[in-house]
């Protein structure tokens, strides 16, 4: 969605939603998430995945994980791994020689 509308719709999408939900945490993490990783994402829509894979969605801050969140997380990540952040499929490169840098904190 995010290469056929750009990120600003996808925010604005998000906002909607929220508008119709507006008590629930994880909808306001995922649009925080979104709106953090504009920046990046406007410039390079492939980014999308290791935006939020990489600590946008990590709720450090939250006392209990949202399985909603990890699930997405989890399925960035995946994506990450196997189609790489490109979403292309490399030539003459197989699943075993593609690799990934994943931040493992917040800071670098």
């Amino acid at each position: 969605k995010i290469e056929k509308v750009g990120v600003v719709e996808l925010i604005r999408d998000g906002q909607r939603f929220f508008k119709l939900r507006p008590n629930d945490r994880p909808v306001r993490l995922i649009l925080y998430a979104q709106q953090m990783s504009a920046p990046a994402v406007g410039k390079d829509h492939r980014e999308y995945s290791s935006q939020l894979s990489g600590g946008r969605l990590s709720m450090i801050f939250e006392t209990k994980p949202f399985p909603e969140i990890v699930k997405i997380v989890e399925d960035a990540e995946t994506y990450s791994l196997n189609r790489g952040d490109a979403g292309e499929e490399r030539i003459g490169a197989d699943s075993t020689s593609r690799s990934w840098w994943k931040p493992v904190t917040r800071n670098l």
